[in-house]
């Protein structure tokens, strides 16, 4: 009984280096009290069932082990499940490792065989006890460091080569603690392979580190290129508007002189008819939407029309919003990609079914929202997963939006897809982002 409770406590506390790991890499779906009660709980269910009923062979015990480290890192954080099982895998590498490099080391110096170890309670607590002191100072110690980049790729391709050599390097350090127990390999040269196998675990954690940090500034570059392009869009579009209103006016005295010469000759029909042809006209090219921004007036003005052509039907709920202190480039960078999005997505349907809605309403906050008909879109941890066949070069479009976001902290999203429709709502606060 005394050794399933320092096994159950010894599972436990591995369970607690192990959110400690996991913080490192991983954004946590829980906070506070809420996160640490399901941590304990699962520490204390994984801790009772791996010594209570004493998975037999390597293999499985090995299994067993990787499966409930993986267990708490899909329950307690975000991220992609391949990267994940990559960290869990890295963790126990790691956690093994340096308890077989503590264990040997302790063989090695005190000239003493592993059985012998085992059958001394407690040297064996001894040892157990520094190599959870040794593992926990690291963590606390690794926590201090730059943080590393978040893995938030689900792409399992980027994570498979390192899952490969982490699980590989565990394989070895089982098939050496094997040789250990028959007594077919000395401590000095477990010490040196586990080592180096340590080395090659933390080579990973930098590789997969170094290819997110590249995967990170595409995207930013990519966002950029974005921005960039939404401005021209909206730059564009107000030079049109310009350039129409030029034109208007430079033929506004030349309607008054026509409409003079009719009425002095008493030909009121002529006239009328003259009138009813510049109504027409002005109609074509009055603004879908006046907002009193005239950036945004561009902007909105140009989707309609790209939704009048595509059979699109575009409503637009407004206010005035020349009183918006946010920054135009930001509002571009959103609407653009918010509105392409959905125009988009809106082609995918039969031309019946093709409806839009656009709301942008300024009181104490900014309110921007569109809505359009979809078919089912499948939206996991606030993002859209591509189906297309490379996803690393696809989905940028919302990425570029989270990115605007969260350089506002006080701002609100939400995405949802229900009964057919698809919808993304912001909420900004009105002022200057520093």
């Amino acid at each position: 009984m005394t050794t399933a409770f320092f096994g159950i406590l010894y599972t436990v506390l591995q369970c607690f280096d192990g959110v400690l790991f996991f913080d490192l890499f991983l954004k946590r779906r829980l906070s506070g009290q809420r996160f640490w009660w399901t941590a304990a709980a699962m520490a204390l269910a994984f801790g009772a069932l791996l010594n209570l009923l004493h998975p037999r062979g390597v293999p499985l015990k090995l299994a067993a082990v990787l499966g409930g480290f993986w267990l708490m890192a899909l329950v307690l954080y975000r991220g992609g499940r391949a990267f994940r099982l990559l960290l869990a895998s890295l963790f126990y590498a790691l956690l093994n490792g340096t308890e077989q490099l503590l264990v040997f080391g302790v063989l090695g110096a005190l000239q003493m065989d592993l059985p012998a170890l085992y059958n001394s309670p407690a040297l064996f607590q001894a040892t157990s006890a520094a190599e959870q002191f040794l593992v926990l100072s690291l963590l606390l110690a690794a926590r201090r460091l730059p943080s590393l980049r978040r893995g938030e790729h689900t792409d399992w391709r980027w994570w498979f080569p390192g899952l490969f050599l982490t699980v590989g390097s565990t394989l070895v350090s089982a098939w050496l603690l094997h040789s250990a127990v028959h007594g077919q390999t000395t401590a000095d040269v477990i010490v040196v392979c586990t080592a180096f196998l340590i080395c090659v675990n933390i080579l990973v954690i930098r590789i997969n580190d170094w290819l997110e940090q590249n995967a990170r500034a595409r995207e930013q570059a990519l966002a950029l290129h974005e921005k960039l392009h939404a401005q021209a869009e909206s730059i564009e579009a107000l030079t049109d508007a310009y350039g129409t209103q030029r034109r208007l006016t430079h033929d506004y005295t030349a309607h008054l002189a026509c409409l003079e010469g009719y009425l002095s000759q008493g030909d009121c029909d002529r006239a009328r008819d003259y009138v009813r042809e510049l109504l027409r006209q002005q109609n074509d090219r009055l603004l879908f939407v006046n907002t009193h921004n005239a950036a945004l007036d561009a902007l909105f003005n140009q989707k309609a029309r790209a939704a009048e052509k595509q059979g699109i039907d575009l409503r637009f709920v407004v206010n005035d919003l020349s009183g918006l202190k946010i920054r135009t480039g930001d509002l571009a960078v959103l609407i653009s990609n918010l509105m392409d999005n959905a125009l988009e997505a809106s082609l995918r349907l039969p031309q019946p079914q093709r409806e839009m809605e656009v709301r942008a309403v300024l009181e104490d906050t900014f309110l921007f929202s569109v809505r359009n008909r979809s078919l089912p879109v499948q939206i996991v941890d606030g993002t859209i997963p591509s189906t297309k066949p490379d996803p690393s070069l696809h989905g940028y479009g919302l990425a570029n939006v989270n990115t605007i976001l969260d350089l506002y902290p006080d701002s609100f999203r939400r995405m949802s897809c229900k009964d057919g429709w698809f919808s993304y709502v912001i909420e900004l606060p009105n002022r200057l982002r520093s």
